[in-house]
């Protein structure tokens, strides 16, 4: 397969056709994207390696996917494949598509009406996140980067008021790109360790799910 720079009208890399652009910001763009030979959609993260300050980006990166793609778990979103762009320019991350919104997106619309979820609904949400750094921990793979918007909630049934059930993303996103160069409002779940460039440990992401645990109680 081929991986070529998108240009700003390229509606395809590969196999893959982009239908959706689902965020962007300074660690890249997230687009939701078809698979036209399993068809089947997929999350595609693109990461542009001319931001990087780091001179061994590319095996790092492809060090860091490798590692990533390993990890089978329920609760983490699966890596699929990853490539590079033949210019070097861009770093491609293929993922499992998750149908929903993420906890950032759940958290700030009960926080608008004024509600804070029930103490069932945060352990059914954080209970797996949990089991999911543990899976990684003993791995010796640590996430790095946790916050809300790193969780994602399945689609819900329609009978339920609930969010659907909690998928981890953004597995090593540290060790790729600068955590420091998340938005802004994702600085909150960052350790001293790492806002002191320092590298971050499991105690890391312990800390990053206490800050949602409080947040959300």
């Amino acid at each position: 397969m081929r991986f070529t720079a998108m240009g700003m009208n390229q509606r395809r890399l590969g196999k893959y056709e982009l239908q959706e652009r689902l965020g962007s910001g300074a660690i890249g763009e997230i687009w939701k994207a078809f698979n036209t030979q399993q068809r089947r959609y997929v999350t595609i993260k693109i990461i542009p390696v001319n931001a990087q300050t780091s001179d061994d980006f590319t095996p790092r990166f492809y060090r860091e996917a490798q590692m990533l793609a390993a990890l089978r778990h329920p609760d983490i979103v699966s890596i699929q494949d990853f490539h590079m762009s033949q210019s070097g320019s861009e770093a491609y991350i293929i993922m499992d598509y998750v149908e929903g919104p993420s906890l950032a997106d759940y958290l700030s619309t009960t926080a608008h009406m004024g509600k804070i979820p029930p103490p069932a609904e945060i352990v059914r949400l954080l209970a797996p996140i949990a089991d999911a750094l543990d899976y990684a921990h003993q791995r010796s793979v640590v996430h790095g980067a946790l916050r809300p918007a790193a969780i994602l909630l399945g689609k819900a049934d329609a009978t339920s008021p609930s969010p659907g059930e909690p998928k981890l993303t953004d597995f090593g996103l540290n060790h790729i790109q600068n955590p420091l160069a998340l938005p802004l409002d994702s600085v909150s779940y960052i350790s001293p360790e790492i806002a002191q460039g320092l590298a971050s440990t499991n105690r890391s992401d312990l800390y990053a799910l206490g800050m949602i645990l409080y947040e959300m109680c």
